[in-house]
């Protein structure tokens, strides 16, 4: 804290994604060797975020709502090139180790520049409301990370680097404090995106463009320095837009090409702060 409106953060994610896929391990260059369902993973630390909060609301006179702006630089702390076994699709049906999905890498490699914005109202002594937007660019347009989707078939022959993409978050919901206890309950919506196309620079490569709405519930435990959280967004709505590399093969081939979406259905927060 350096006054009354501004305050200075780091906040370093811990990441433990799977990915289930059956595509992955059964077909070579259109040939399906297989059907077989197997999980690859990546565990590591994410991208460091540095940044500042700018309170907007004046707390001295306003005790009911507070609105606080965020500006913070992602620094590429996570690993973008974790490897895995990708199960029978080498020479002979052997198996390889290669980059795991984009989606699941703890980093993606390269700077951003986040913003956001957070607010929340008290409605009575235990009952609250709250809403949250941010948006992450990132200026590059590939990290060098093969996809190895051009080796399961010539569809994908224009995805075979990894698009670094902008993404985007936002949520709205209710908080009720538990009388007596330091506990808070959250329930809301949040919805979680790619764009097709970013702020800056270039977007070409192999992305996801579209987004996931989920129903969001969580519990916080909350003191005056300190706080501890647990939240589960489960999926109720997802669409999935078509991506640069989708739209070029379409137009090349005079069809309609659009990627998967391999959403996931539920996840998992927690998180820890500390007010210094």
């Amino acid at each position: 804290m350096l006054n009354k409106r501004w305050s200075f953060f780091a906040a370093l994610p811990l990441v433990w994604n799977q990915k289930s896929s059956v595509q992955e391990h059964s077909i070579v260059n259109d040939n399906v060797i297989r059907l077989q369902r197997r999980v690859t993973e990546a565990i590591g630390i994410g991208d460091l975020f540095v940044g500042t909060d700018y309170q907007i609301t004046n707390r001295s006179t306003n005790t009911i709502g507070s609105l606080t702006a965020t500006a913070a630089v992602k620094i590429p702390t996570g690993d973008y090139q974790v490897t895995d076994r990708w199960q029978g699709v080498g020479p002979g049906r052997t198996d390889v180790i290669r980059p795991v999905d984009p989606a699941i890498q703890p980093g993606d490699g390269t700077w951003g520049a986040l913003l956001g914005l957070r607010g929340s109202l008290l409605v009575f002594d235990w009952l609250g409301a709250y809403g949250e937007a941010k948006y992450l660019a990132t200026p590059s347009d590939t990290n060098g990370v093969s996809t190895f989707r051009n080796t399961i078939s010539n569809l994908y022959d224009n995805e075979g680097s990894t698009s670094v993409p902008d993404q985007f978050m936002g949520r709205i919901g209710v908080s009720l404090r538990v009388p007596g206890s330091v506990l808070i309950l959250n329930s809301g919506i949040r919805i979680d995106g790619i764009p097709v196309n970013d702020l800056i620079g270039k977007s070409s490569g192999f992305r996801r463009p579209g987004f996931a709405t989920t129903w969001e519930n969580g519990v916080t435990v909350q003191s005056k320095d300190f706080s501890f959280y647990v939240t589960i967004p489960y999926v109720y709505f997802q669409t999935r837009y078509q991506s640069n590399p989708d739209r070029a093969y379409s137009l090349q081939n005079s069809t309609v090409r659009h990627g998967e979406g391999a959403f996931a259905r539920f996840m998992v927060y927690a998180g820890l702060q500390a007010r210094i």
